[in-house]
Formats: C-alpha cells, structure tokens, sequence
C-alpha cells in the first residue's frame, strides 16, 4: 500500500485510483495504474507491507499491545512510486513507463498476500516465486 506524509500538515493519506490531497492541501496523489503512483508538494512517500498489514488487523488483540505490522520509508528515487514536479509551460506530457514483467509479478504477488494469513502468505509467495525457475 502506497501512501505519504504531508511535511506541512503531517496528514498521512493513502493512494487509490483517483487525485487525494492533504488537509493543507498542499500535497496529492494518486494511483496511474496497479503498479504506479505519483505524488506532488512537500511530502514524503511511505508503504505499508500489504502482508502483515492484513495479519495485524486480523489477529487484532481485544486489549494490551496492539499488533506491529511493517511500514517503511519509499526511496526519493522509486521506480513505481515518483515525485512529479509542477508542470512547465511548454514541456510536453512525459509518458508512464510500462512495469516490467518482475514489477507485475511482484503486485500480483502482494495481491496473493494481503488475502492470507502470515504464514500461509509465506508459503504461497515462496511457490509463487520459484515456480518457473529451473534448479542451478
């Protein structure tokens, strides 16, 4: 799950298919596709493992400590997720770049996890990924 933080407002807003600014307003983004997302403003880009995000709303307990699940920092420069700057005049519309085939096993992928408890996504996603691959 693609999200980012606004360093204006400190709103965290999750990506879908359609433009979602922050409180401030000064960030947005958005889905291009399954795979791509873009963010504009002063904003950070954040993930969620789809995984054992699923697995912690799942198992969560009645009361004492909450589940952990794991969310982490995207890099400034991320293939599937890019800051866009303002637009200028004349530049011309850069066009989304196709995912690669490892990109799209990868979505599916996190598909195949998010409906799975923990260890049962560990197990399909170990399959998932070595199906196809020869022994060396």
């Amino acid at each position: 799950m693609k999200l980012f933080i606004c360093l204006e407002c400190q709103d965290v807003v999750r990506l879908i298919d359609k433009k979602r600014k922050c409180q401030c307003g000064k960030c947005w983004g958005m889905y291009e596709d399954e795979i791509f997302a873009t963010y504009h403003g002063p904003a950070v880009p954040l993930g969620f493992n789809n995984t054992s995000l699923v697995w912690a709303i799942n198992n969560q307990p009645v009361s004492g400590k909450g589940k952990m699940f794991e969310a982490f920092v995207i890099p400034e420069k991320c293939s599937t997720f890019r800051k866009n700057a303002p637009k200028k005049k004349g530049r011309k519309k850069s066009k989304t770049k196709k995912p690669t085939a490892q990109e799209k096993k990868d979505a599916k992928a996190l598909k195949l996890g998010a409906m799975m408890d923990e260890a049962s996504a560990s197990a399909e996603l170990t399959k998932f990924y070595s199906h196809g691959k020869s022994d060396e």
